[in-house]
């Protein structure tokens, strides 16, 4: 098996101890398992900053898929118009190996440096053989794209779907702060309160699933969602189908510091089949 082995164990990520690891994606998830559910958006941050809201929305995903269509941003390689996929043939974590669907369209362009090292994608593993240890996962990693190859990207992915494939989208919302280069709210004496407007106009166009205002929020808006390409994505797929979606949660990381002057904000969404 040419497999993939996680870093982010080791890395301080996540736990790297098998019971450890358990114990953590456990006692992050809640009751409420809805086999409804046909897509999701999750947070990709160390699991210490976004396993709540993380499990709070993958407790709602049960062992009901024979495959997870993971979508990501790509953190450390520049790409646009390009949808990466790799030839390992499963992913390495401290709860065991996890099976790669891989994918054969020529839309497709094969680079396992591209996977070899990004959270986005690789954080999700060990929860996704927590919670659908019966699923292969198949990892895409994108960049920006225009929309001609956006509609394309969704319309051939749509292809590869099956009432058994849950579609995960990976994303953080904003990352606020000088860290970031991001600083557009200049009320500091309310600067939690306007991430969390900030955050929650996106969501709610989201949750309305207002697919072509999403977009044009992506092509206009200035932001640092870094999934907002995926969620595009995503939101285009579904569009035409008749899903509902709710927000399971949300949280910031300058809440657990308080210190919201460097701050990641963190939201997890389902989407429901009727």
């Amino acid at each position: 098996m040419k497999k993939l082995v996680s870093p982010f164990g080791a890395q301080g990520w996540y736990p790297d101890n098998l019971k450890h690891l358990q114990a953590t994606i456990q006692n992050s998830l809640t009751d409420g398992i809805d086999p409804h559910v046909r897509a999701a958006i999750c947070p990709h941050a160390g699991y210490r900053w976004c396993s709540e809201t993380l499990g709070r929305t993958m407790s709602r995903v049960g062992d009901v898929y024979d495959n997870v269509l993971l979508l990501g941003p790509s953190h450390r390689v520049g790409l646009h118009n390009q949808a990466i996929v790799c030839d390992y043939t499963g992913v390495e974590t401290p709860l065991g190996v996890c099976e790669i669907s891989g994918m054969a369209s020529d839309l497709f362009i094969n680079n396992n440096r591209v996977h070899d090292n990004e959270h986005s994608t690789l954080m999700h593993v060990p929860y996704i053989q927590y919670c659908c240890p019966s699923a292969t996962v198949t990892p895409v990693i994108i960049g920006s794209m225009d929309e001609d190859y956006l509609t394309e990207l969704a319309r051939t992915l749509s292809q590869e779907i099956t009432d058994k494939t849950l579609i995960m989208i990976s994303s953080d919302f904003t990352h606020y702060g000088e860290k970031f280069k991001y600083t557009p709210f200049d009320r500091a004496d309310n600067l939690r309160q306007e991430i969390y407007n900030f955050d929650h106009k996106v969501i709610e166009m989201i949750v309305d699933i207002e697919t072509d205002l999403f977009k044009l929020f992506v092509k206009k808006k200035t932001s640092t969602i870094c999934g907002k390409h995926a969620i595009a994505v995503m939101m285009q797929m579904i569009r035409d189908m008749n899903f509902t979606a709710e927000l399971c949660d949300y949280s910031m990381s300058g809440d657990m510091v308080h210190d919201h002057s460097n701050s990641v904000s963190y939201a997890g969404i389902i989407f429901k089949s009727q």
